[in-house]
């Protein structure tokens, strides 16, 4: 009897050793299924955080989702970009914002549950948001929504940076206006001067003094001409940068420049003293030669016309920098331009020299303005120094590959 309950015990241990083995393995089995599955969630989990945030930071907007209690949970990277690369994750949306203008925004969005939007603007050395426009423009523009997500107790709060677009439509305004300006002042004088002469019955009273009237009309006739042409010629170079079609080909600068030197032959006098002194006399590059002739026409008129009186001497010259660039230089030992001038030289419609007789035809202001995008349509900078009473010179700059 005793052996018999020996034997039942003992096949019951060995039961209960396979089941314990038995439900250890199939422990572990489900383990090992839950941590796969839990791997493959996570990695699947992983991916789908990897392609949003991809997403989001191919968006030139910067976007942030905080929280109905104003906790920012996610911020892509051109928001961070925007505020000054700063830390903002888990932080208040109102923390992160910092300027009033963008807190109102925002806690509007909060107490209102629906969309709010503002456009701001700020000068550069004052915004509360960072622009890569910021050492280019005086004015940063950005237009701001934020709203409730839908179905959800998040909140989106989007940053467009559209500074680039507010100071291309400054542009536009400014040279409709200034254009408008332009164009009307010699019309007026026109208008002026015709009155006169049919009031003054001046064809048949004082033929003398008529002709002269009609001389000062053709000008300003001839000046309405140069300016219409003129703005052509901008608005098709700017075109051209946008989408770039010149006729490119392989021309001789230094025939280029002496064909310029015959048309302004009547404006060289005995005291001027033209020097080309281009580093290669053969030198030849590949452009755009209708462009080329307009920089050097429009470089070497104005040395002549701002310095009419006196010796004069004006060189163009070329060389290879240091750093690989091809350099040409339009120098004049003239009058000099003011420093306050300077920065203004290449804007649309600006002179240096603002006060002109009603009789004498004054340049249009669009010259240099031409230099300026003719030379960047072949990859190239302008810039300008001088010294009052001493020179002014203008450095073009280009790349080396543009020589032929």
């Amino acid at each position: 009897m005793i052996w018999v309950l020996s034997a039942t015990c003992l096949l019951l241990s060995v039961i209960a050793i396979f089941q314990y083995r038995w439900r250890k393995q199939e422990l572990e089995k489900y383990g090992h299924e839950l941590s796969s599955q839990f791997s493959e969630k996570k990695t699947e989990l992983t991916a789908q955080i990897t392609e949003r945030d991809l997403l989001l930071n191919t968006i030139p907007e910067g976007f942030f989702l905080f929280d109905n209690e104003g906790e920012i949970l996610y911020a892509n990277q051109p928001a961070h970009s925007l505020l000054g690369h700063r830390a903002v994750i888990g932080s208040s949306v109102h923390q992160a914002l910092l300027h009033p203008d963008l807190i109102t925004l925002s806690r509007s969005c909060l107490e209102h549950k629906k969309t709010q939007q503002e456009h701001f603007l700020y000068h550069s050395n004052a915004s509360p948001l960072q622009s890569a426009h910021q050492s280019h423009y005086s004015t940063l523009a950005f237009h701001c929504s934020s709203g409730p997500v839908e179905n959800t107790d998040k909140n989106y709060f989007i940053i467009k940076d559209l500074s680039s677009q507010h100071h291309t439509d400054q542009i536009k305004k400014d040279f409709v206006a200034n254009a408008s300006h332009e164009l009307r002042t010699p019309l007026s004088i026109i208008q002026g001067y015709l009155e006169t002469i049919e009031d003054d019955n001046l064809v048949q009273t004082d033929a003398a003094m008529c002709q002269k009237f009609l001389e000062i009309i053709g000008k300003h006739t001839k000046r309405i001409t140069i300016i219409i042409e003129e703005m052509l010629l901008l608005s098709r170079i700017e075109a051209s940068e946008e989408s770039p079609h010149m006729n490119k080909a392989s021309f001789s600068l230094q025939n280029c420049v002496q064909e310029v030197l015959e048309r302004l032959d009547s404006m060289i006098t005995d005291e001027t003293d033209i020097q080309i002194k281009l580093h290669h006399r053969e030198l030849k590059i590949q452009g755009d030669a209708l462009y080329w002739d307009q920089i050097f026409f429009n470089l070497i008129e104005n040395a002549l016309k701002q310095n009419k009186n006196g010796p004069l001497q004006v060189t163009i010259s070329s060389k290879i920098t240091p750093e690989g660039l091809f350099q040409i230089e339009v120098t004049d030992t003239g009058v000099g331009i003011p420093s306050k001038d300077l920065t203004y030289l290449f804007n649309r419609f600006y002179r240096v020299e603002k006060h002109h007789s009603q009789e004498e035809t004054k340049g249009t202001g669009l010259g240099l303005a031409i230099v300026k995008h003719a030379v960047e349509v072949h990859g190239g900078t302008i810039t300008a120094s001088s010294s009052l009473g001493e020179y002014t010179t203008f450095t073009i700059s280009l790349p080396r590959e543009i020589i032929d």
